[in-house]
């Protein structure tokens, strides 16, 4: 019997949860901003997950005579969750989160039937991989860092050149290039002055998963009431409102489950009020408070509690901020990041099959 006819591909059950930890803390050590999780990480983030059906979380084991079956591979894939909530900003796709395989059983076929099987499982295309809307992984549900990969999503890096090379060949091609994180690494710094919010109708309200936003969106920028408490992952930030409390700009950040780190996301000010300074100042006093704020503004540390990763205040200070953005859809906001110091820290790569792929040619050997 062939190292293929020996490997069974099937949708993830519930005895997999323990072995699947494993494999996934084993796989993924290297990947950047990673960290350990537990089964009641995964359960409470994947499985928990509204936009999570288990026939999409395909996993593969090989048999070995005398052996238990080991876990060799796995690849998730998201069919378009439905439209209400928060996904309902979001476009529907089909999305391809991620793919590994073991190293040791590479070479072999099994990364190919695992695309296969979610390929057929979607059935419909295209299909997305390392895109902005991945459910669960993300920060689609809410504000809190991913597994690993980027502060918004786990992504794929553009020096993952086997997995680049394996989609590829597949019919894969790279499409929207530009997105990219950006650090800082934090120091102190002045508060910034406010601007006269009051000549132009506006005031500043600060939120948190403890505060959540109370107020209006525009319509197509439902997200903040969305949010609320965000199933108590730690959050703040600014929001800027209208005299009826109609949502203006935002900033916002979460911790990140590294040590001194943390990631700004939902920055915006709408379109009628830029040019006033609002931004500048929404940022400025975001890196200000990650600084110089009391405790739970500052820090938080993440320590074992009964057998779960819980996230804590302390007193210490962020030493870095990370943001992700494009540089060619948000080339105002990147230049702004740039004049206070971000410097790019990786570049991401968007993958889509279409339905119909003309004169695709490898782009490299195949390591899946």
């Amino acid at each position: 019997m062939t190292t293929l006819e020996r490997t069974l591909v099937r949708p993830f059950q519930a005895n997999d949860l323990a072995p699947l930890v494993a494999f996934w803390n084993n796989a993924f050590a290297d990947k950047r901003n990673f960290y350990p999780i537990t089964a009641a990480d995964f359960q409470s983030r994947i499985l928990d997950c509204a936009a999570f059906d288990p026939n999409g979380l395909i996993l593969a084991w090989h048999d070995q005579p005398g052996a238990p079956s080991q876990l060799v591979g796995m690849v998730h894939a998201f069919r378009p969750p439905p439209q209400s909530g928060l996904y309902a900003k979001w476009e529907q796709q089909h999305q391809l989160a991620l793919l590994y395989v073991d190293p040791v059983h590479r070479r072999q076929g099994t990364g190919t039937r695992l695309l296969r099987a979610a390929e057929n499982w979607l059935y419909y295309c295209p299909v997305h991989a390392g895109g902005s809307a991945q459910p669960c992984y993300g920060t689609v549900e809410g504000p809190r860092p991913p597994f690993f990969g980027a502060s918004q999503r786990l992504g794929i890096s553009v020096h993952d050149r086997s997995l680049i090379n394996f989609l590829a060949f597949r019919g894969y091609r790279i499409v929207d290039a530009g997105d990219v994180s950006m650090q800082l690494e934090l120091a102190p710094r002045p508060a910034p002055p406010l601007p006269d919010l009051a000549a132009l109708g506006l005031e500043l309200v600060s939120i948190s998963h403890e505060m959540p936003f109370q107020g209006r969106e525009p319509r197509g920028r439902e997200e903040y009431a969305l949010w609320g408490d965000n199933s108590g992952e730690p959050y703040a930030g600014y929001v800027l409102v209208t005299g009826d409390h109609l949502l203006q700009a935002h900033i916002s950040w979460y911790p990140m489950r590294q040590a001194g780190r943390a990631a700004i996301a939902g920055f915006w000010v709408a379109p009628a009020l830029r040019g006033h300074g609002l931004g500048r100042y929404l940022l400025d006093r975001t890196l200000y408070d990650l600084v110089h704020a009391p405790p739970p503004w500052r820090g938080y540390d993440t320590v074992p509690y009964r057998g779960e990763s819980k996230t804590i205040p302390h007193k210490g200070a962020f030493q870095t901020v990370e943001v992700q953005t494009h540089v060619i859809h948000h080339p105002e906001a990147a230049a702004l990041y740039e004049r206070r110091g971000f410097v790019v820290e990786m570049a991401w790569v968007n993958m889509v099959k279409e339905c119909t792929v003309r004169g695709a040619k490898p782009v490299g050997l195949s390591a899946y």
